[in-house]
């Protein structure tokens, strides 16, 4: 299992997990349980099939959808195993215009877990 990044994100803030692989489902699981966070989604590119999951709770989008969280999220979450991986979904949300993310404001922290091969990026 994938542990949510708890010292990196406050308690209580609403994010957003971006990819819906091992690493984003089992970082949903926790928080779902946990109540740490408020998750007000995730996104992925297989979005449909990830709504069948019967585990997951909260709405699974495609990213062209995520406009409607804009000016309502805290912190983006982009989980990945593979570092080229998590750059590209960035550079995807970035290429959208997402939210101020790509123009200046906030920032970008870049974070490496324990477990082998994982690569996370934060928008804050």
């Amino acid at each position: 299992m994938y542990l949510f990044p708890y010292r990196e994100v406050k308690s209580n803030a609403r994010i957003i997990i971006y990819g819906a692989g091992k690493v984003g489902l089992d970082f949903m699981r926790q928080v779902t349980a946990s109540g740490y966070v408020q998750l007000l989604c995730m996104v992925d590119q297989d979005y449909r099939i990830i709504r069948g999951i019967s585990d997951v709770t909260v709405p699974v989008i495609p990213r062209e959808e995520i406009f409607q969280f804009d000016g309502k999220y805290d912190v983006i979450l982009i989980a990945a195993l593979r570092q080229e991986t998590a750059f590209g979904l960035k550079e995807n949300l970035c290429r959208l215009g997402v939210g101020t993310m790509c123009r200046g404001a906030g920032q970008w922290k870049v974070l490496r877990g324990k477990e082998k091969g994982k690569f996370l990026i934060l928008h804050i």
